[in-house]
């Protein structure tokens, strides 16, 4: 059986681009979280690299994740 092992998102996949003013908006933030986490739950026979914002300390930064077997793991 031939499949996909593994899929890549480009950079802020999660929310579209550029989302601009609205990296500053908590709630905003939190539905990108909320989006991943609903990856990683539909996923898990593929590893996926998916681009979202990230809150790291007091900035927001243009991430990544790696999801596999339904977990974030990077």
């Amino acid at each position: 059986m031939l499949g996909c092992r593994i899929v890549v998102f480009p950079e802020l996949a999660v929310t579209g681009y550029p989302p601009e003013d609205l990296l500053f908006r908590q709630d905003f933030l939190k539905k990108a979280e909320s989006g991943v986490a609903a990856i990683a739950n539909a996923v898990h026979d593929v590893c996926v690299v998916v681009g979202h914002p990230c809150r790291d300390g007091g900035f927001v930064r243009n991430s990544a994740s790696v999801i596999d077997g339904g977990e974030i793991i990077a």
